[in-house]
């Protein structure tokens, strides 16, 4: 160790056990803890001010889960597409949801209308791929 203005290492190292490792003096409080200078007081926050920052953190942050999720694709959900049969007049999509692990429903009134994004039924978005087409059975005539 070099020594520094104050003199010897010796003297360095009781200094800082003396003030608690720190070498600068922290200034004593010149008031009673009781009482609160202008000064003090203009610079502390009021309960209104606390409220006011806990909410506008709380709104950056779901701004910024919203902004990191809004570029992304949603993630994608197999499904099958079962063709009309009989009196039905509409596709039937049958998906499971990688958000929540049910199987949705849903209809399209055209089979090329079934593939990509579509909100699933527990309201999250997904994007559909089709995996398989179950075609109604023709009669051999």
């Amino acid at each position: 160790m070099r020594p520094g203005p104050t003199g010897s290492p010796a003297t360095q190292s009781s200094l800082r056990s003396e003030t608690g490792g720190h070498q600068h003096e922290v200034p004593a409080r010149t008031t009673s803890p009781d009482t609160i200078t202008e000064m003090e007081a203009v610079s502390m926050p009021t309960i209104p001010h606390l409220v006011h920052l806990v909410s506008m953190l709380a709104m950056l942050l779901v701004a910024s889960a919203v902004a990191v999720t809004a570029g992304r694709r949603p993630p994608v959900a197999s499904a099958s597409l079962y063709e009309p049969a009989n009196a039905r007049t509409l596709w039937w999509i049958s998906l499971r949801c990688p958000w929540c692990g049910a199987v949705h429903l849903h209809r399209v009134r055209e089979e090329h209308l079934a593939a990509g994004p579509r909100r699933a039924g527990c309201g999250r978005k997904v994007w559909v791929v089709v995996r398989r087409t179950y075609r109604a059975k023709r009669d051999a005539e």
